[in-house]
């Protein structure tokens, strides 16, 4: 019987890629309203287990950002996705699509905002003249804790826009200072992001964190 309905061109297995099936092409997702493409990224990815998504969806990420959701998972969930992404064949383009549309859908109707929030390495961009009124308003200590999980270019560009007497209090206070949880880092990074924003007549801006609170920075 098997072998009669594969003579005669019967039904083959499904594609492990899922594809809409509505009966005609669908329109351009920018053509389409919202809803009507979250409805079509369900379709897209109904065949998918909510592992593969989260795999599918962090493979479309770059490293860092990867790596930072992540740190930020339970460790068997991590340890899953990961066996999960190792496991994968390439991925098609419409379905890469189709999971970022339903992610993005999910979080438009829990009210999340997906533009990307500023890294303390942004400050690189700051110019100079900025920097130096920035920094004469936050404390040395604070500096020094911000700076503890920096890159040497934006410690270089800080310390070399304080005064000397200041540079050098926070040198000793980046000497004292230890081993530091994850957590105290992030906060006083905010704290000069969100200085900087005020500096410029903006809304606060948020710092995506690097790692879990009580994580130690050597």
């Amino acid at each position: 019987m098997d072998r009669g309905r594969r003579a005669s061109g019967g039904a083959e297995p499904m594609s492990e890629q899922p594809t809409l099936m509505t009966g005609r092409e669908a329109p351009p997702a920018e053509a389409a309203p919202a809803r009507l493409r979250s409805a079509a990224a369900r379709a897209g990815t109904s065949g998918l287990s909510g592992l593969r998504k989260a795999a599918v969806l962090l493979v479309t990420l770059d490293e860092d950002a990867a790596a930072a959701i992540f740190t930020r998972l339970p460790e068997d969930a991590a340890e899953r996705i990961s066996r999960e992404i190792a496991a994968m064949d390439a991925v098609g383009k419409e379905q890469v699509r189709a999971v970022v549309e339903e992610f993005r859908g999910l979080a438009a109707a829990a009210g999340a905002d997906l533009r990307p929030a500023p890294a303390f390495e942004d400050m690189l961009r700051v110019e100079d003249g900025a920097m130096r009124r920035l920094l004469a308003d936050v404390e040395p200590r604070q500096i020094a804790l911000a700076l503890k999980s920096a890159s040497p270019e934006l410690n270089e560009k800080m310390l070399r826009n304080m005064p000397a007497r200041a540079a050098e209090d926070v040198k000793d206070a980046m000497r004292r200072l230890g081993p530091v949880r994850v957590a105290d880092v992030e906060a006083a990074q905010q704290a000069i992001i969100e200085a900087a924003g005020r500096l410029e007549d903006r809304a606060p801006a948020r710092v995506r964190g690097c790692g879990r609170e009580g994580d130690v920075v050597v």
